[in-house]
């Protein structure tokens, strides 16, 4: 059988191309690690991209980037007597609906600030007054991370800001000195939010147990809820600037950010329904290529006095490149509990998160 040159034999073609800038894997002498460990710890978001331009088919990506992100929910610290802990990043998210256009940082850290110097003991109280769920005596530790990040941050699912986060808490953990104050998101632009696109925060946490046994978690009361809805309204002065205030039970990082994008959905289409016009929602069934954008929302139509039909859409948007084609469509990873209702405390919650 006649065998073709190297240069003329059929290649598979892959699902991304070459990414045109060089990195350390193009350099023959350096070997790097597959390992998603590995990667991450290296911190280059180029080296990650070029990790996923190297499968061929779209089951082959989509458990890539699943395991990208799981790993970095996920580390490792060495506690006194050789003791090995596992941690488990969380998020306790909240819902702020303003009355009127708010302009937002979409990250700020909660330290002891002199103008509110309890703030930052007070947001740490109430993430230590939940109870674990576990029922049997391991070790079990949680390190709180300060600070407030606007869901819409992490709705691409890049796994770098989660790796971060839980690196810090580990050697915080260990109580390896930090250089600087734990940053997810370093200078985020500033973002506007209104009643149809209210505020979802997620306050971070990470959770430590024992290696080989189940990962311990966090559960929250109703009145655990209650107490840290008031306090972070508190902190944005609710009571004349919020129509409504929710809280949900803390969850996993990646099962907080699809109930945070969901509740953002509900909220945009409640609000155009209240107000006269036709919502629905549209999504993308599958988003394969990662250089294509995921692009969803809702349109809003109604006639106007002269019987003209008037559209708005309010829509979200973020690159491919680290969530699965169908992560839209996926359920979050546990049972969530629904939200809690804050203020006004007549209100019932927005429902069950699915």
């Amino acid at each position: 059988m006649k065998q073709l040159p190297q240069n003329q034999i059929p290649q598979k073609p892959s699902l991304i191309p070459a990414l045109p800038s060089q990195t350390l894997a193009d350099d023959p002498g350096i070997w790097i690690s597959h390992r998603p460990e590995a990667l991450l710890t290296m911190g280059n978001e180029a080296l990650l991209q070029q990790h996923l331009g190297s499968f061929n088919t779209l089951a082959e990506l989509d458990a890539a980037r699943n395991e990208l992100q799981d790993t970095a929910c996920r580390g490792m610290s060495l506690l006194q007597k050789d003791r090995v802990v596992h941690g488990q990043l969380l998020a306790w998210p909240i819902l702020l609906q303003p009355e009127e256009p708010m302009a937002w940082s979409q990250s700020q850290g909660l330290s002891r600030n002199p103008s509110q110097p309890d703030i930052h003991d007070r947001l740490l109280a109430a993430w230590h007054r939940l109870t674990w769920t576990t029922p049997f005596e391991i070790c079990r530790r949680r390190v709180v991370l300060p600070g407030l990040i606007d869901a819409e941050l992490a709705f691409d699912g890049h796994p770098l800001p989660m790796f971060r986060a839980v690196a810090h808490a580990s050697n915080a953990l260990m109580d390896v000195p930090a250089r600087k104050d734990i940053r997810m998101y370093c200078d985020p632009p500033p973002a506007v939010r209104t009643a149809r696109r209210p505020f979802v925060l997620l306050t971070p946490a990470v959770v430590f147990g024992t290696a080989n046994q189940p990962m311990p978690m966090l559960s929250s009361t109703a009145a655990d809820c209650q107490a840290f809805g008031e306090l972070i309204g508190g902190l944005f002065n609710c009571g004349s600037r919020f129509q409504q205030v929710m809280v949900h039970p803390p969850l996993p990082w990646r099962a907080a950010v699809h109930v945070a994008r969901e509740a953002q959905l509900l909220v945009a289409t409640t609000y155009g329904l209240s107000h006269g016009w036709r919502a629905n929602q549209h999504r993308p069934e599958r988003v394969c290529a990662p250089w294509e954008q995921v692009h969803y929302g809702v349109r809003f139509v109604r006639e106007s006095a002269q019987g003209e039909a008037q559209v708005e859409d309010e829509t979200w948007q973020y690159p491919a490149w680290w969530q699965p084609s169908n992560h839209l469509q996926a359920p979050p990873s546990t049972e969530p509990l629904g939200w809690v209702s804050v203020y006004p405390p007549s209100m019932e919650g927005i429902g069950e998160a699915h």
